[in-house]
């Protein structure tokens, strides 16, 4: 798993004899790195859609970030 994803979903990591756990500890989901395809397949869904949320988050803040500027020149502009 990319260090990215682990950063952008909310997860337990434990380290067993044979390697590290993925415990979602909200969706009540488990992988331990002997899952079948279709776990896979979700483990790499579930850390691409956490990565898009974050990626959208950011993307709104900076947008928020952009008008507030905009408003406090053109307030700094008016009050002169």
């Amino acid at each position: 798993m990319q260090p990215k994803i682990a950063k952008a979903v909310h997860c337990n990591l434990r380290r067993s004899g044979r390697g590290v756990q993925v415990e979602f500890v909200k969706e009540r989901l488990s992988f331990t790195g002997e899952d079948t395809l279709a776990a896979k397949l979700l483990l790499n869904v579930m850390g691409a859609v956490a990565e898009l949320e974050r990626a959208m988050l950011k993307e709104r803040q900076r947008e928020g970030i952009a008008v507030r500027r905009k408003q406090a020149s053109t307030k700094a502009v008016s009050h002169h």
